[in-house]
């Protein structure tokens, strides 16, 4: 069991891990990630994230501990200095082993039934704002509080010139930092129900947004890049006045709603840079570099695992999205590489990749190990993919749906991932190709 004495959790920072996480500072306060994710499996969640969807959520301060508990476990494994790889691969036969285990891992945990290899390289239009945009105006009738969330996000990304993912998250701290006047707004609507009040306060808070805090950063910060720069300052947002906040009772619809265009901080690209990813997905030697590196990454978890066993007892979930632990008759348990690694990458690494050539005037066949580098690091700090705003769902004492408060989930790997790809799989993918050359 692994403790973490609130007092001593602390998250460093650096260029990539922009993501501060305040803890609460309370001296006799331990906190287990092996009973908090046990809790997590007898709800019948996977993650945070998971559990506030369907309205289980788990406290902010739990899911803060919970990431800087996971970092600890599994940061370690990316020290590793050496480039852990054979001087000339077989890179056939590590592609033909990495799929007879990758194979054997279940749609628990992400993977595809059903899938071979091949179809997790690919890349679809449908991820695009636009695409995603249209799909969720046919779903939410014009007076729902859906399109209303819909209608402020555009106006955000429209008039700011921002990419909808900045514009989303606008949206999303808005919500967060004004969960007092929301909560004060409903109270004016008491003679409607909890709900209802709560759709109101919203749809009220979201037009007085559009038409005063709009204005405000156009006229402070005008448009682009600077707009984006300015997302972490504090004087970005209103200062709202300081409102204890109930949880705001919400229907199911409405939970929905914000849910999916909460989602839109993880959708940043457009048609051309999904078309293109899906080029670059389709390439033999992404595939294998792909495939490389995260085999490397399984050894570098075995060398870890044979240096500190005693890390590797007991639950691995902390593990899951690298590799699944299966048990063996004779021997320690054998790493299945998680192929739902190789979809992350397609769908949120790829497509930065493609915004890098696209920028620049270029296409697939002029693509480089740095500009493989860079559109990992976009993805991680332009984009901010592996981390995102969450409304923390649950249920009251009568059963009725809740929002509790709004936080942010950072994969714990957040830092040490994209690092890891930008040392190994520009340098892998040139590899490739440089000895595909020399072939020829």
């Amino acid at each position: 069991m692994i403790n973490v004495p609130a007092e001593q959790v602390t998250v460093q920072s650096s260029e990539l891990d922009p993501v501060e996480v305040v803890v609460a500072q309370e001296p006799a306060a331990e906190f287990s990630i092996t009973t908090y994710e046990q809790g997590l499996r007898e709800d019948g969640v996977r993650t945070a994230r998971h559990a506030s969807e369907v309205g289980k959520m788990r406290p902010a301060e739990q899911i803060k501990l919970a990431t800087v508990a996971i970092r600890q476990i599994i940061s370690p494994v990316f020290e590793e200095k050496e480039r852990a790889s054979p001087e000339s691969p077989d890179y056939t036969a590590i592609t033909e082993k990495y799929w007879q285990r990758a194979s054997r891992v279940s749609a628990e945990h992400g993977a595809k039934d059903g899938y071979e290899l091949a179809d997790y390289f690919n890349v679809s239009e449908s991820r695009s704002y636009y695409a995603i945009k249209q799909s969720l105006h046919d779903k939410y009738p014009d007076d729902s509080l859906g399109n209303d969330l819909l209608d402020t996000v555009e106006a955000y990304r429209s008039v700011l010139a921002i990419n909808p993912s900045h514009a989303s998250t606008i949206v999303c701290e808005l919500i967060s930092k004004g969960r007092g006047e929301i909560s004060e707004l409903a109270s004016h609507y008491s003679s409607e129900t909890p709900e209802a009040a709560t759709r109101l306060a919203l749809k009220e808070f979201l037009d007085q947004s559009k038409t005063s805090h709009l204005s405000e950063v156009l006229e402070k910060y005008g448009q682009g890049e600077s707009v984006v720069k300015a997302l972490a300052k504090q004087s970005f947002y209103p200062q709202f006045n300081a409102k204890e906040s109930a949880p705001l009772q919400i229907a199911p619809e409405d939970a929905t709603a914000i849910m999916d265009v909460f989602d839109l901080q993880n959708k940043p690209y457009s048609r051309a840079e999904l078309r293109m990813a899906d080029d670059i997905a389709k390439m033999p030697n992404m595939q294998m570099a792909m495939v490389t590196v995260h085999e490397r990454l399984i050894e570098m978890s075995e060398n870890y695992r044979a240096d500190h066993p005693e890390r590797f007892t007991g639950d691995l979930t902390s593990w899951s999205e690298i590799f699944v632990s299966e048990e063996r008759e004779d021997g320690p348990p054998e790493l299945l590489p998680n192929p739902k690694l190789m979809k992350a990458i397609s769908n949120n690494v790829l497509p930065a990749i493609a915004g890098t050539l696209i920028k620049r005037g270029d296409d697939v066949d002029g693509m480089t190990a740095e500009d493989i580098t860079q559109g990992a690091k976009a993805a991680a700090l332009t984009y901010k993919l592996l981390q995102a705003k969450i409304g923390l769902f649950g249920t009251n004492a009568s059963g009725a749906l809740e929002l509790g408060d709004i936080t942010t989930v950072v994969c714990p790997a957040n830092a040490v991932f994209p690092r890891y790809l930008m040392n190994y799989l520009g340098s892998d993918y040139q590899e490739l190709v440089d000895t595909q050359r020399s072939r020829q």
